[in-house]
């Protein structure tokens, strides 16, 4: 389904949002699909958003209602919108779009990696990047000539408190070792902040390219419907707005333009011992992370 063009991309640094009243919210034509968490802790934290406007909206609120009823929270409108496929067809967009939740987001990220080949560029910018499968198709991907770029948060802080750099470390280590350090890997440089970013980026070689960007951390409990989550999917032609934000944006951080948004992969390896690798892989295992 072709639905309306994404307005523009926002990349938020500290997001600031406006809570709506009930009769604003029932005739909204934009919606925020975000990283950032709504509250006051958060506020330093480098984030995401994506806008969106009709029909697909109609889709994000039936999963919100469908959220609500978990808790028996009653409707969150008192009508949902409706839209015909008419004017689905009219609104001429030239992007491709899918609302994904919680396993699809697994699918469509999966997907997404293994269409990366010769000549594909697969830039990623991850707060958490922990799961087996997501990191063998990386591998795999940098196999059949893909050039991988990954933006991570080096996991040294949380509100404030510090950390010992699990999952992102002992990952990095790991695809680096796995390819020979083919796979290329930079820390976000934090300060007091996190790099709370979770967008993937496949600028194709031919075709449309992929974003795939929300709330969703490539770790299981992210991806494997244990969070609730959410993310968009858009197939992106090169000579869209969208693509150059895209390409924009990553190449800035990567390259430190204006300022020192980034670290090389070896400023936070020292310290990633075999112990701490181990202990990544037990808490992995069994599931008791926090991540």
């Amino acid at each position: 389904m072709r639905v309306p063009s994404i307005q523009r991309t926002a990349f938020i640094f500290g997001m600031i949002l406006r809570i709506r009243t009930r009769a604003e919210l029932s005739s909204a034509k934009t919606a925020l699909i975000s990283s950032g968490n709504a509250h006051d802790a958060s506020v330093y934290h480098s984030n995401i958003a994506l806008e969106v406007q009709d029909p697909i909206i109609a889709d994000i609120l039936k999963t919100e209602q469908a959220a609500a009823n978990l808790s028996a929270a009653g409707p969150i409108l008192s009508k949902l919108p409706v839209f015909t496929e008419e004017s689905t067809a009219q609104s001429g967009s030239p992007l491709e779009m899918r609302y994904l939740t919680e396993g699809n987001i697994y699918k469509y990220a999966l997907q997404g990696i293994r269409s990366a080949g010769q000549g594909d560029t697969l830039w990623m910018g991850m707060f958490y990047l922990a799961d087996d499968r997501i990191l063998d198709e990386l591998v795999k991907a940098s196999a059949r000539g893909a050039d991988i770029r990954l933006l991570m948060d080096p996991n040294q802080n949380a509100f404030g408190r510090d950390k010992i750099g699990i999952p992102n470390r002992p990952a990095a280590m790991d695809l680096n070792k796995r390819t020979g350090g083919k796979i290329s890997i930079r820390w976000y440089n934090t300060g007091k902040e996190q790099y709370h970013t979770k967008l993937m980026f496949i600028a194709k070689a031919s075709g449309p390219s992929i974003v795939l960007g929300g709330s969703t951390n490539f770790t299981a409990r992210n991806l494997d419907d244990f969070n609730l989550e959410n993310n968009l999917w858009i197939a992106v032609p090169k000579n869209q707005p969208l693509y150059a934000e895209m390409e924009s944006y990553f190449n800035r951080l990567w390259n430190n333009e204006d300022a020192q948004y980034s670290l090389p992969f070896e400023v936070y390896q020292s310290d990633v011992t075999w112990m701490k690798y181990i202990l990544f892989r037990m808490q992995k295992n069994l599931g008791f992370t926090t991540f």
